[in-house]
């Protein structure tokens, strides 16, 4: 199916989609994302909030490792 979109557009939601798929899986996996319980939409955004801040601490670590050990 042609698209009428742009090309470099294309590429950078190809791009973004990828990196959708792989930390979604990652937060229902190691913080457990889909098993919030909580009794309102504030405490809700606030622990989700706080797991996605975990993640990019984590991934903003595992670069600087990788960036002294090279």
């Amino acid at each position: 199916m042609k698209s009428t979109l742009p090309e470099p557009f294309l590429k950078f939601c190809g791009r973004a989609r990828k990196r959708i798929e792989t930390v979604g899986p990652q937060l229902t996996g190691r913080f457990k994302a889909g098993h919030i319980r909580v009794h309102d939409l504030w405490h809700f955004q606030y622990r989700l909030i706080r797991k996605i801040l975990a993640h990019a601490c984590l991934c903003f670590h595992q670069l600087i490792l990788q960036s002294s050990s090279a």
